[in-house]
């Protein structure tokens, strides 16, 4: 994970990138981390690498469940692919 130093988690705590795996926390704080995801700088890198790597657990740019619906499609255009996704997720998720 070559980009991972540039990711805007670099900081933060993994387990809030996977949720279920430990204490629990809020529905703000996973918030957050999706919102920190969609600005960060390396979220096509990192969901290209989950993409690549068939990872079921975890964030990586997306919710898990979002990421299952882009693996059963063609994947080419990773970036448009986000910009969309988010655009839903601001709407239905808050």
């Amino acid at each position: 994970m070559s980009f991972k130093h540039r990711a805007s988690c670099n900081n933060i705590p993994m387990e809030l990138f996977f949720p279920g795996t430990h204490k629990k926390y809020t529905d703000k704080q996973y918030w957050d981390i999706h919102t920190l995801c969609k600005q960060c700088p390396v979220n096509v890198d990192c969901l290209a690498y989950a993409l690549e790597n068939d990872l079921n657990n975890g964030t990586y740019a997306l919710p898990e469940r979002v990421r299952k619906r882009i693996k059963a499609k063609d994947y080419i255009e990773l970036e448009h692919i986000l910009t969309e996704t988010y655009k839903t997720l601001d709407i239905i998720e808050p």
